[in-house]
């Protein structure tokens, strides 16, 4: 279980370095996003590409992002997020704001998604997943 440890430096070192590439090509196709946050000492603002799922709170009906973490809860812009308590979120022109933040099994997550992601997401061996109240932000442009 990778929640009790970092991520491996080689991999994490991979990860910046492929990131940028990955973010732009997976910005605009579903099940990809890109999550924006800023450092929690830093105050630096950093992007960090993501899949993500739309579900819905089979209690309050709200509607609810779901991000897989194959790296557990502990990296840099879990961190970062979760020492904030909200994020954006951007998949095209699309933006987001999530909050209300917390971390769940992926056996809990998967039942707020529909039949097609929850499949999906079953299929992604994950054992967390960042689950949080999702909210569309008005384009400028609109």
């Amino acid at each position: 279980m990778m929640d009790g440890m970092d991520l491996p430096e080689p991999v994490a070192a991979l990860a910046k370095t492929v990131n940028p590439y990955f973010e732009r090509l997976a910005n605009g196709f579903p099940p990809f996003a890109v999550v924006h946050h800023v450092g929690r000492t830093s105050g630096t603002a950093y992007t960090t590409p993501v899949t993500a799922f739309a579900g819905r709170d089979p209690d309050s009906a709200e509607i609810l992002a779901v991000v897989p973490l194959p790296w557990g809860s502990r990296t840099d812009w879990m961190r970062n997020i979760l020492g904030a308590g909200s994020f954006a979120m951007t998949r095209g022109s699309a933006g987001y704001h999530v909050d209300l933040l917390r971390v769940l099994p992926a056996e809990e997550a998967v039942t707020i998604l529909a039949p097609v992601p929850r499949q999906l997401l079953q299929g992604l061996a994950v054992e967390q997943c960042l689950v949080g109240r999702l909210r569309r932000v008005p384009s400028a442009h609109a």
